[in-house]
């Protein structure tokens, strides 16, 4: 019998107050074992379960890394850049934990995630900047333990910073590469050398 039925079949015995009790109660406890099950799930303490002779038909490996959007845009389209870093040391997993598992039996893998790690990136244009990060502020809630919105100081995806980022093009040194941007060094054979350049090698 489930609870609400519970709780109906009691209502003709109990007064409004009482009956508003036992179903305040039933929800909070249902709150604290649920919350305990993804407790579990998320904490590390111990190894990594390895596949074995023991343990088969275990799961893909690796988690997916998923790259969507607008994943053709050049380096120049999308200069802003925000990243949902965690927070505590926890395991992400690709799937919740289910009460009825039994041991030895593998549900999903989990990401063993330190503090500091990336776990989302978002490039966007910079009049956009308040939306990638109030979706992420809103990813937070699909995501176990503490995590941190912080805003990035480098250009897009690329390794360089912004300020850096715009000298170097106006210097003409930097060759777009997909989504970074590869720059060109002061270095190299006089045979690479063109007018106006940096050296074709890059760094």
């Amino acid at each position: 019998m489930d609870i609400e039925d519970i709780i109906q079949s009691l209502d003709g015995d109990l007064c409004p107050i009482e009956a508003g009790l036992v179903k305040a109660t039933t929800d909070h406890l249902l709150t604290i074992i649920e919350s305990d099950f993804h407790f579990t799930d998320r904490v590390i303490k111990n190894k990594p379960y390895p596949k074995s002779r023991y343990c088969r038909g275990v799961p893909d490996p690796k988690i997916r890394i998923y790259d969507v959007g607008m994943k053709k845009k050049g380096v120049d389209e999308f200069p802003y850049c925000v990243h949902l870093v965690s927070w505590e040391k926890e395991n992400v997993s690709s799937s919740k934990l289910e009460c009825e598992v039994l041991f030895g039996k593998p549900q999903g893998v989990c990401a063993r995630v330190a503090i500091g790690q990336v776990l989302l990136s978002v490039r966007c244009k910079d009049a956009n900047g308040v939306h990638a990060q109030e979706a992420l502020r809103r990813a937070k809630f699909k995501f176990p333990a503490r995590q941190k919105i912080i805003v990035s100081r480098k250009w897009g995806f690329t390794k360089l910073n912004s300020s850096d980022y715009v000298n170097y093009k106006k210097e003409n040194r930097l060759v777009n590469d997909g989504v970074n941007a590869k720059l060109l060094g002061c270095h190299g054979p006089l045979a690479n050398r063109q007018p106006g350049r940096a050296f074709l090698t890059a760094v």
